[in-house]
């Protein structure tokens, strides 16, 4: 007669499994990167762009001799050269440097390639110019430096668009995007404002009641507040908006301020919320964040989910074998730890998207600034 196992046996069995085995990943459900089980088998599809995974010791990265799902014609890049639109100048204090975005992914990114063994070195470069244009158009008129990529960001597209620059990132090839930093509307904790519903209402009654403060005014804040008054029926004309040159002097301006609103990247307003200096009335996510204490503007019953992202732009002459490492290279990073960590201290939020998908965001974020421009 069988004897069958009672569920706590069951459970008893599966507690002496290893934790290496459970985190195994079968073919078809395989991301590089995850462990697998036998040397040579295929995940077929479950690469970047439709290719195939192969179960083998990783060659390069923190996991290098470990058996995981991965590409087999990875190479280790010898120098990676990145150039970002950086605004900061030598005069800047170190705490309007901190407090700026550009002023660290290209770095961060360089340095966590580099711990992951996946180039072998690499240099940040930075262009100082209101909107990043000069660095952009420093990066298209480079000939012959396949090792060379562009950090871009939606401030940097948005400005593009509305000055009427003749650069055109779209003349370069979309890698990556790497990140998203959720737009959030904030006062100072002395401010009568506590949610988005008693600000909104304020501006329906009277527009020129309310003073914003954000970033440069063709850039992606004020885009962004343009957007939100827009779906409000509210005209952005009539709004009192005042333009910083930084996160840093943003948050000085907004301290104590109970007469202005600030629209930046969520990031800006950690300090001030962990000190009580801060309030935030809206993130335009779609969760909760965990470092950020403040409600999403979907649970506000305003449909706005949107922020700054950041991506890798790859020279318009670079070959396809050359790309694709690139690109394969990126995937492997952000699946690693070491990013993870990277964008948790740094506020960001994950918002990985290869090529093609980054190819139709940048497309699509350029009608909506023509959408909004109308």
């Amino acid at each position: 007669m069988k004897k069958w196992l009672s569920a706590t046996s069951v459970l008893l069995l599966f507690a002496f499994i290893p934790a290496s085995f459970a985190a195994v990943k079968p073919a078809a459900i395989a991301r590089v990167g995850d462990q697998c089980l036998r040397n040579g088998v295929i995940a077929e599809g479950r690469g970047i762009n439709n290719t195939n995974l192969i179960c083998m010791p990783a060659n390069l990265g923190s996991s290098a001799g470990e058996l995981l799902w991965w590409y087999p014609n990875l190479k280790q890049q010898n120098i990676f050269e990145l150039i970002a639109p950086i605004t900061s100048r030598s005069s800047d204090s170190t705490e309007v440097i901190a407090s700026r975005s550009q002023d660290r992914i290209a770095r961060l990114l360089g340095q966590s390639l580099k711990s992951e063994q996946l180039i072998r070195d690499f240099s940040a470069k930075n262009f100082t110019s209101t909107y990043g244009q000069l660095a952009l158009s420093t990066f298209q008129n480079y000939r012959n430096r396949s090792a060379t990529s562009f950090i871009a960001n939606t401030n940097l597209l948005s400005a593009l668009f509305y000055e009427k620059s003749p650069s055109n990132l779209l003349e370069s090839k979309p890698v990556a995007n790497m990140l998203i930093e959720y737009e959030a509307i904030a006062v100072a904790s002395n401010s009568r404002y506590s949610n988005m519903t008693q600000l909104i209402n304020d501006l329906s009654i009277n527009p020129k009641s309310v003073t914003f403060i954000g970033g440069p005014k063709n850039g992606f804040d004020y885009y962004f507040l343009k957007k939100l008054l827009v779906m409000q029926n509210i005209d952005p004309k009539n709004v009192t908006y005042v333009e910083t040159n930084s996160g840093a002097q943003l948050v000085g301006l907004l301290s104590g301020d109970s007469g202005k609103v600030a629209i930046s990247s969520n990031g800006h307003f950690v300090s001030g919320v962990n000190t009580s200096k801060t309030r935030v009335l809206g993130v335009a996510s779609p969760e909760r964040l965990n470092w950020l204490k403040g409600k999403t503007l979907i649970s506000q019953n305003i449909n706005l989910v949107d922020g700054n992202r950041f991506g890798v732009i790859a020279p318009a002459n670079l070959n396809s074998i050359d790309f694709d490492n690139l690109l394969r290279s990126l995937e492997i990073l952000h699946n690693s730890k070491i990013w993870k960590k990277t964008i948790l201290e740094n506020y960001w939020s994950d918002d990985f998207l290869y090529s093609s998908q980054y190819q139709t965001l940048l497309e699509d974020q350029i009608a909506d600034f023509a959408a909004m421009r109308s």
